[in-house]
C-alpha cells in the first residue's frame, strides 16, 4: 500500500474500508523505520 495513502486514510475524518486480500482490516499506524503499515483483521482493535 502506498504510505502516503495510508496516511490520509489515517487522517481522514471518516473511516474508509480498507480490505487485504478480501479479508476487512484496520491500520493500526504507520511504522516509519520500515516504511510499513501496522494492520490488525477488524473487529479484533
Amino acid at each position: 500500500m502506498d504510505l502516503q495513502r495510508v496516511k490520509e486514510i489515517l487522517a481522514a475524518e471518516s473511516e474508509i474500508p480498507v480490505h487485504y486480500h478480501v479479508v476487512p482490516i484496520w491500520i493500526e499506524s504507520i511504522d516509519l523505520t520500515s516504511s510499513m503499515a501496522v494492520i490488525s483483521p477488524r473487529g479484533t482493535h
